[in-house]
């Protein structure tokens, strides 16, 4: 017989869910952990249990190291929790004692917190979202006395189409305060309002050279700095020429035909004057060409301008009463 009731223990315990032992455990380190005075660790290792599963004791527990380490709203919404799980349950081992010890540590905290009502103003705006000191406040509880921490405390509202309010409201601990939204609706926009362009500047009033687009604005600029080039290089190349042929007259009035090696000084300076002045004169020609060539490729790339048409000219023509003869009037 013993041996049978060792046995069916043994196989419950294999059978036990593994999450439920190490529930246990931690229920029993937080236990410790308070003991010790280690408020915030026995915090700690409470919720991770409640993480698997809560019961009334447990919250009981969480409650009350709560309160220990200063979470007043916390450990209040805890005690509330608890009381109300604790008498929903008949057959709770202990019920009596638990419930009592849950409504003590909410009656201990309820002179220490405030309540705060939010009210808001008829017509309730779709989709109006509350919150009050950064966390959201549920529809449902618009209206309640709602547990608050004492001192100013921040309503923050909005919706859509509306403009958004803030209030700031004094609560002051063991009272009940009251604060109303209300929100209003923002006027309609302008249907003839006219486009915007992406600085905020209505179309109609930006320079048509404004709206071009800046890659063909660069392409241009690219374009007359290659034109510019193109006329410095011609320009450079044209006055070597013209410096090289007044050498080569020079040379050929100065310097008479010899054997080679029978040329002065000046002459042979004057030949390698113009052989510099033709390596001169071929360079600014090549950078001329292809500085033209480069611009002209630069200005059939670049989109067109975007801006204001010009109207077309109109000439009429024909008899006139004063003077008399005929005239002709132009429209621009």
């Amino acid at each position: 017989m013993t041996f049978l009731s060792m046995a069916a223990v043994g196989g419950a315990q294999a059978q036990e869910n593994p999450a439920e032992i190490a529930r246990r455990e931690l229920i029993a380190q937080a236990e410790r952990a308070r003991q010790d005075g280690d408020h915030t660790r026995a915090l700690d290792l409470a919720l991770r249990a409640g993480a698997v599963r809560w019961t009334p004791s447990l919250r009981l527990l969480a409650a009350q190291e709560y309160s220990a380490v200063g979470h007043l709203l916390d450990a209040y919404g805890m005690a509330l929790t608890c009381t109300r799980e604790a008498e929903a349950d008949p057959a709770m081992r202990n019920r009596d004692r638990v419930v009592g010890a849950c409504r003590g540590v909410a009656d201990s905290l309820e002179p220490r917190v405030g309540r705060l009502i939010l009210r808001v103003r008829d017509p309730v705006p779709t989709g109006l979202q509350v919150r009050i000191a950064g966390a959201v406040l549920p529809p449902a509880l618009w209206g309640v006395a709602y547990p608050v921490l004492p001192g100013v405390v921040r309503v923050d509202a909005t919706a859509p189409d509306h403009e958004s309010v803030r209030n700031e409201v004094a609560v002051v601990a063991g009272e009940v305060s009251e604060t109303t939204l209300d929100l209003v609706r923002l006027p309609p926009e302008p249907l003839n309002r006219p486009p915007m362009t992406a600085t905020g500047v209505p179309a109609g009033a930006v320079p048509p050279t404004a709206r071009e687009s800046a890659n063909g604005r660069t392409l241009r600029t690219l374009g007359w700095i290659g034109i510019g080039t193109a006329a410095v290089g011609v320009g450079v190349g044209g006055l070597a020429l013209g410096l090289r042929e007044e050498s080569a007259s020079a040379f050929n009035r100065e310097c008479p035909a010899g054997p080679p090696g029978s040329l002065s000084a000046v002459c042979q300076s004057r030949i390698d004057t113009g052989s510099t002045l033709s390596s001169v004169m071929l360079s600014g020609f090549i950078v001329g060409g292809a500085a033209t060539v480069a611009a002209v490729v630069l200005f059939v790339a670049a989109p067109p301008s975007r801006g204001v048409e010009t109207p077309a000219r109109a000439w009429v023509c024909g008899p006139q009463l004063v003077p008399v003869g005929a005239g002709c009037t132009g429209q621009f």
